[in-house]
């Protein structure tokens, strides 16, 4: 890369790929996830779908880069960009809107219409590229950041944001009431100031209603709460450079740091905060099995719950997908199957996932979604209208599920430690009346819950095994 604070940019995205391209060369069939459904993002190219944004139940766009596999860097070409207006039935592939080579920081969208593509053209410098008929055509908007372009987010027709790296003032923020065809810069007295070699991470950022958070390389934490007319640093957990940051619909921010001394990225340690006061108080809510990479931890709105996609280290290729009911007190595992990198869920019902995708890879690129599967009900628990009876309980060979249900249905079936370890796990399609038998000769002896799940609801009951 060859533009501005571009060795940054790199070290950071290279990072990133590094980790996946570990795990993908060990892990380069083609995965059947059964908690994840999967679809084609219909990509012109080969790519991965690393993020996606999920704007609504029914609309999402998702981009891709390509990536090369004896360098580990991505190419900079043949960016791919897609989206769904039907929940993901069907994907419509859209030209990339720029020249290439270049760097895509962002992707922003309001709905299956419109959305904004923040790009660094190595060329021209930054461009703020927005369209409101779905990707048809494209409209340069104005653009004043003289540094690197991070983000641009809208968080109405109107009412609009963009970030860059710091210039001589500090961090660059403009903001429009116009939907972009005018902007204004922040005052930097209303911005704190920027460390040395502070820098914001491309396309790192949360939003929830008029708030808007956004990460830099030094851990730290920049948060607005006007539509980023005015700024504050949180103060982080830990004074090193954190892994990862959400933030659910109440407003909770979620900090996390994932470390490993072993350059294959193997027993990896991590850590995770939680604060209900914008970052004036921190709970330590690391799980008790925390031996992992957490990749990306997602709320879903309305909801107490949390999904976070995790692996166990580069050359493992073990990879979860995690569940916590209670905002992360307590975390239960539910996949160990799907390839997922970023999350993003627009309701109980409705998320989304990219799969891992390197240029040797024959397997399908993919979309993963939640969307039909059994898992929906777990997003949103209710009451599942079930008999159930498991016994023996307690046992110390194996365990017969017992269910009497008013007609056939998708059922998932989980059982976890008590650290929420998942220990057994399928899904099937089951009659009215059926019968199951586990054996769990080979667990240790614990209390375990057993969860079934059908997408109208869960129950749950606790094993105990001797």
């Amino acid at each position: 890369m060859q533009h501005w604070l571009s060795a940054i940019k790199t070290r950071i995205m290279k990072m990133i790929i590094t980790t996946l391209c570990f795990i993908a060369l060990f892990c380069n069939t083609a995965i059947h996830a059964q908690a994840w459904q999967t679809q084609d993002p219909n990509f012109l190219y080969k790519t991965t779908p690393y993020n996606v944004i999920c704007p609504n139940a029914t609309d999402a766009w998702t981009f891709g880069f390509e990536v090369d596999s004896a360098t580990q860097y991505y190419t900079e070409v043949n960016y791919t960009l897609s989206r769904t207006t039907n929940s993901g039935e069907t994907w419509e592939s859209i030209t990339f809107p720029h020249t290439e080579p270049g760097y895509f920081s962002c992707l922003s969208a309001s709905s299956g219409d419109v959305a904004w593509i923040s790009y660094v053209d190595y060329s021209e410098g930054n461009k703020l590229l927005q369209t409101v008929d779905g990707g048809l055509t494209w409209t340069q908007l104005p653009v004043y950041l003289g540094v690197w372009i991070n983000l641009a987010h809208l968080f109405d027709e109107n009412k609009g944001v963009t970030m860059g790296d710091p210039d001589s003032l500090g961090f660059e923020i403009h903001t429009t009431l116009d939907g972009g065809a005018s902007w204004t810069r922040v005052d930097n007295n209303n911005i704190p100031a920027a460390l040395p070699d502070e820098y914001a991470f491309a396309g790192s950022y949360e939003v929830v209603g008029s708030e808007i958070w956004f990460e830099t390389t030094a851990g730290r934490v920049f948060h607005s709460p006007d539509y980023g007319n005015t700024w504050s640093v949180l103060s982080s957990p830990l004074p090193i450079l954190h892994f990862l940051m959400a933030v659910d619909d109440t407003k909770t921010v979620y900090m996390g740091y994932t470390s490993s001394d072993n350059p294959d990225g193997s027993d990896p340690l991590t850590s995770l905060f939680r604060s209900a006061d914008n970052g004036i108080s921190w709970e330590d809510i690391t799980p008790a099995d925390n031996g992992w990479w957490i990749f990306d931890i997602e709320p879903v709105p309305g909801t107490n719950t949390i999904i976070a996609s995790l692996n166990a280290g580069f050359a493992t290729g073990l990879f979860e997908t995690w569940i916590s009911y209670d905002r992360g007190d307590s975390w239960t595992s539910i996949d160990n199957s799907a390839q997922t990198l970023s999350l993003d869920f627009a309701d109980a019902q409705t998320g989304f996932a990219g799969k891992w995708q390197l240029l040797e890879d024959l397997s399908p690129t993919l979309i993963y979604n939640y969307i039909g599967s059994p898992l929906t009900s777990l997003l949103d628990p209710k009451p599942l209208a079930i008999d159930l009876l498991v016994s023996p309980n307690p046992t110390s060979d194996f365990i017969k599920i017992s269910v009497t249900a008013e007609a056939p249905d998708r059922y998932l079936i989980l059982l976890n430690d008590i650290n929420g370890k998942l220990a057994y796990r399928s899904e099937s399609v089951l009659d009215g009346q059926w019968t199951k038998e586990v054996n769990i000769a080979s667990l240790p002896a614990g209390t375990y819950t057993l969860t079934i799940a059908t997408k109208t609801g869960v129950r749950s009951e606790s094993v105990v095994k001797q």
